[in-house]
């Protein structure tokens, strides 16, 4: 029989009670260095491909140079995405810019170019990827910003719409300047088209342009334009487009028959 002293108790009972301790802090001190922070928000259930960054503002930019971004995607399902469509809306271009077959884990990415020559004002293009994810088979990325410009026109273009022949119908259109830019002359490129301008009221800077189709007009669709001249170094000319079909009377008749008996 082996005997115990009170002391050799508490002396076993304390170098127990130190082990505990120290295998517990190696385990915690394991489980941190093993944790890692996720760097992005998990997606939807289900959904396998993903935009890193589904949307991109370039800021405000002046009109005439071109805007790019390469939108990143990845694929964190389990099987292969397909991509089998890129659409970009009005306004700009859109390519893939990898391979449209992602595995696993892989990557891909999605180049986008906006033209900003002819825009002004806040702008918002959207892209649309489309692919076999069952769960969102259309992913949307958007660009968007401002277009800085010395001249503004609202609206940018004018649709007269359906017309019988012979119809005079009147539009306004606003062009805005800044205040060290003048309009120096008003055009149609067409002799379907008159044009008059009056000055905008102040604090505004710029003119009202009245465009009035005339009487004499032939039948047929057309696609004019308005050209606005202008002081601006950066910016001497604005093309409004003007868009309309003039119909002979009988054409419109049955047109406006058939609009009726629709209702």
């Amino acid at each position: 029989m082996t005997t115990v002293t009170r002391e050799g108790r508490g002396r076993k009972l304390r170098t127990a009670t130190r082990l505990v301790l120290a295998t517990a802090l190696a385990t915690l001190a394991g489980c941190a260095a093993t944790t890692v922070a996720p760097t992005m928000l998990p997606p939807p259930s289900g959904v396998q491909l993903i935009a890193l960054q589904d949307d991109f503002d370039f800021g405000t930019v002046e009109s005439g140079p071109l805007v790019a971004h390469t939108f990143r995607l990845k694929n964190l399902g389990p099987n292969t995405i397909d991509i089998t469509s890129v659409t970009p809306a009005c306004g700009c271009t859109a390519v893939l810019a990898s391979t449209p077959t992602l595995a696993p884990g892989e990557e891909g990415g999605v180049e986008v170019a906006l033209d900003t020559y002819k825009l002004s004002g806040t702008q918002a293009k959207t892209v649309t990827v489309r692919s076999n994810d069952v769960v969102r088979p259309e992913l949307v990325l958007t660009v968007h910003g401002t277009v800085a410009t010395d001249l503004k026109a609202a609206p940018s273009r004018v649709y007269l719409g359906r017309l019988p022949a012979g119809a005079v119908v009147s539009q306004h259109i606003d062009v805005e300047t800044k205040p060290d830019v003048q309009v120096t002359g008003v055009s149609s490129e067409s002799n379907r088209l008159q044009v008059e301008t009056t000055p905008l009221d102040a604090p505004q800077h710029g003119v009202r342009v009245r465009v009035t189709l005339l009487p004499t007009s032939t039948t047929g669709t057309f696609d004019d334009r308005i050209v606005v001249s202008s002081t601006s170094p950066r910016q001497p000319t604005v093309t409004i487009p003007v868009l309309g079909t003039i119909e002979t009377q009988q054409q419109y008749a049955r047109h406006r028959g058939g609009d009726i008996a629709s209702r």
